[in-house]
């Protein structure tokens, strides 16, 4: 913070100034005040958990002794005359006598068994328990259980009802079980010996009583602020089925549950819980304790908690009395600052201004300090001399600057000169020896060609006269293999004709332009026929798509002949194995041709030279092919690139004029030769180029 305050009010002596009287209450003070608050909270807090741990601590001990004082009631029973008169004399003892002693304590029921735990009444028998067997060896015993719903109507008919809680907001079945304060106590001749046990036992279901008391205990009269509600809980494993918390007005929370933390760490782990829980539908301080049958199993949980928006209430007003005194001393301090600062503030705003006024020419602007000595007057009498002498010294070196300009002019135009000199110069003698090269690579070709159309072309008319004679002296015999003759016949002339294309590459001014092509899928096919002898085998699979309806303005036997060089020299990358694809389609007035492979592709080192004539990759390749088709297109007006395809392979694109296309231009200007990838995406390959 202090950063970003200077970066963005420190550039002036007047903002550094106030920046430093106004940082330790800007500052300082909002930190303190923080630092004070988080540390109030979190005490607060602490001591909020400490509280509330306490409250539980005293609620297990309220509950302990409530179950000792079930104990105690059952006990004077025990000890009563009347019930040992009763046994002693072998007579049937009436349930109003039973009742009668007991029914102040809040029983459930209480039943009297024989010395051997059978009920004396002949009803049905009592969940086996530990307190009974330890009745039975003569020592009185009390603790917590739980009833399933028979075990209920069996100790008193119509228990389980009294038991029944519902559950608060789902469809779950009514829960019938009973969470029970059970208590067994031996009654005893006179000498020692067992006549009969009591078993007896406090419902807690819907029992509010229990919870009433140990939250009177707990929060008394003046132990919460105003507002604050103390509530204590009895749980049945994480259902509450005794509990003072309010649902709504009159209402108590009874048969909602505890959230899914709060289950896992007191029930599921036997530890307790502590802390700021959301319970039912308020904010609660919050503490849970596991509760242990007689057999030490988790069976259910003790809550205390009070309300905490009180609390949260109070610490708010107290932090925002905390926060409006700081503000209030800050805006003091900040007031105080500035009346002491306005003395520093006013020269060095004249000093400022005058800095302006000469920065925007105005150099006859002074500070014109007064009769003061302080540091600041002082520093305004010789900020005004500097300025003399610096409008002197700026009248010196603007006449020097002006000569100097003069001669700068002077040299910079000569340099102009010269540098335009050399370009042009560096430009001629790049295009001469770009002319040069092509000179000598035709002069080359063009050698190659007259010596190899010489050395052929003879050749070639014999294979024809014999041809010719063949077909004559066989006459209809010659039928079953015409096809294969008219093939040779055709081979020839394609001979020929590349023959005179590499005259025709060597000398393109000679060739003349015409012709079209209607009908690019039969070319297509024609030549695959021709470069039938590649495709032998099946392993290469052929994928067409004709998209194309314009006519390419270009000879066929021109097209064929590139179409052909593109082709074998796919088949060859493939090896016998792999997918061919071939694509036509129009685009902005031309017509793009796709010869495209899933081969092992061009190195990137290579695509640059790969229509060089003469260069290949391969041993048994002239370097011809992709130059003489290069040449083809570009004299049709028309583009041809290789790339890489993107899954591995090579992609060629030839783009050709379009009949009704006649004025389109090759090069920058013609419209984007790009064709969307076919199906499968086109790529590039190495091969003869």
């Amino acid at each position: 913070m202090p950063v970003r305050l200077f970066g963005r009010y420190g550039h002036g002596i007047r903002h550094r100034l106030l920046l430093l009287v106004l940082l330790p209450s800007v500052l300082l003070l909002p930190m303190l005040l923080l630092t004070t608050l988080a540390w109030g909270e979190r005490f607060s807090q602490r001591q909020s958990l400490a509280r509330v741990a306490t409250d539980l601590s005293v609620a297990e001990s309220v509950f302990a002794r409530m179950q000792r004082d079930t104990l105690d009631a059952l006990h004077r029973l025990a000890d009563s005359w009347a019930l040992r008169t009763a046994l002693a004399g072998g007579t049937p003892v009436p349930m109003a006598l039973l009742e009668r002693d007991v029914g102040g304590d809040g029983f459930g029921y209480v039943r009297l068994l024989d010395a051997g735990g059978r009920p004396r009444d002949g009803g049905p028998p009592p969940p086996p328990s530990k307190l009974l067997d330890a009745a039975r060896a003569g020592q009185a015993a009390s603790g917590i259980e739980r009833f399933e719903a028979a075990a209920l109507d069996a100790a008193r008919d119509g228990l389980a009802a009294l038991a029944r809680v519902e559950h608060a907001g789902t469809q779950e079945p009514a829960d019938e079980r009973g969470l029970v304060v059970r208590a067994a106590v031996p009654v005893l001749d006179e000498q020692g010996a067992v006549l009969a046990l009591l078993d007896g036992g406090v419902l807690l279901n819907r029992n509010y009583r229990p919870v009433d008391e140990i939250r009177d205990l707990v929060y008394g009269p003046g132990t919460l602020l105003p507002g604050a509600i103390g509530t204590v809980t009895l749980f049945l494993d994480d259902l509450r089925v005794s509990t003072n918390v309010p649902l709504h007005a009159g209402e108590r929370a009874l048969g909602t549950r505890v959230s899914p933390e709060v289950r896992r760490q007191v029930l599921e782990h036997g530890e307790r819980w502590l802390g700021r829980a959301f319970v039912v539908n308020a904010w609660y301080l919050s503490a849970y304790a596991p509760l242990l049958d007689v057999h030490g199993e988790r069976i259910g949980m003790l809550y205390t908690g009070f309300l905490e928006a009180p609390y949260r209430q109070a610490w708010d007003d107290a932090a925002g009395a905390l926060i409006g005194a700081c503000l209030l001393a800050d805006a003091l301090l900040g007031a105080l600052a500035l009346w002491l600062a306005r003395s520093l503030f006013r020269p060095l705003e004249r000093l400022l201004a005058v800095t302006r006024a000469v920065r925007s020419g105005a150099t006859g602007a002074r500070a014109l300090p007064g009769p003061g000595r302080d540091e600041l007057a002082e520093l305004a009498r010789e900020f005004d001399a500097m300025l003399d002498r610096l409008a002197q010294h700026e009248h010196e070196l603007e006449t020097a600057a002006q000569a100097l300009e003069r001669t700068v002019a002077e040299r910079t135009e000569d340099l102009r000169r010269q540098n335009a000199r050399l370009a042009e110069t560096v430009a001629e003698l790049a295009e001469a020896r770009q002319r040069l090269l092509t000179t000598e690579q035709l002069a080359a070709l063009g050698t190659l060609a007259a010596g190899v159309a010489h050395e052929i072309n003879n050749p070639l008319a014999v294979l024809l006269g014999n041809l010719d004679v063949m077909v004559a002296e066989l006459g209809e015999a010659a039928a079953p293999v015409q096809v294969e003759i008219d093939l040779a016949v055709a081979q020839v002339e394609r001979i020929r004709r590349i023959v005179r294309g590499l005259l025709d590459y060597a000398r393109p001014q000679r060739q003349p332009l015409g012709g079209c092509v209607a009908d690019l899928p039969a070319l297509f096919e024609e030549t695959l026929l021709l470069a039938g002898h590649s495709v032998q085998g099946g392993g290469v699979t052929i994928q067409r798509d004709w998209q194309a309806r314009q006519t390419v303005r270009i000879g066929a036997p021109e097209l064929q002949q590139v179409l052909l060089n593109l082709i074998v020299n796919a088949l060859q990358a493939l090896g016998g194995r792999g997918r061919l694809w071939l694509t036509t389609a129009d685009k902005q007035g031309r017509v793009v041709l796709v010869v495209a492979d899933d081969g092992p592709g061009i190195e990137a080192r290579h695509l640059p030279r790969v229509f060089d004539p003469f260069f290949t990759t391969r041993t048994s390749g002239t370097g011809l092919g992709l130059a003489v088709s290069f040449a083809i297109v570009r004299r049709h007006g028309g583009e041809i690139t290789i790339g890489t395809r993107p899954g591995g392979g090579c992609l060629v694109t030839v783009c050709l004029p379009a009949l009704e296309a006649a004025g389109c231009k090759s090069g920058a200007d013609s419209p984007s030769c790009a064709l969307a990838s076919p199906s499968p995406s086109l790529s590039c390959r190495e091969s003869d180029r």
